[in-house]
């Protein structure tokens, strides 16, 4: 995850862009995620006692899994041979999933297709 000092200065201008984006506030070592518009801690709720701390650089090219070097440009590049990326499992998402985030990716095990979040609707590939 990116690291902040202050989540004030974090995000796009346009906040209701911003719903779904994941960080570690590194003010009170919280990982949050910004959600209706406000920032909502995940991690260690109630109990710093066991508080995160990221001290890597998040400056560069991205993040590379699954190979050591690649041509591919991205903030997170998934890249192999002879393996492939398991997207999370749910039965009829539409209904399961109550508040979605626009870009929010699925594998439905009902319909037996990719369900993808637009925004306003799910969108199911098969």
């Amino acid at each position: 995850l990116s690291a902040v000092n202050n989540v004030s200065n974090a995000l796009a201008t346009v906040s209701a862009n911003n719903n779904g984006t994941f960080l570690l506030d590194k003010s009170d070592n919280k990982i949050k995620m910004y959600e209706n518009n406000v920032w909502v801690a995940l991690s260690n709720v109630g109990d710093s006692s066991n508080a995160f701390t990221n001290t890597t650089s998040e400056i560069g090219e991205g993040i590379t899994i699954g190979s050591e070097t690649t041509q591919s440009k991205g903030v997170l590049v998934l890249e192999s041979d002879n393996k492939a990326m398991i997207l999370p499992k749910i039965a009829n998402p539409h209904t399961t999933v109550k508040s979605p985030y626009p870009g929010m990716i699925c594998y439905d095990t009902v319909s037996k297709a990719l369900a993808v979040f637009d925004g306003k609707v799910w969108n199911y590939w098969k």
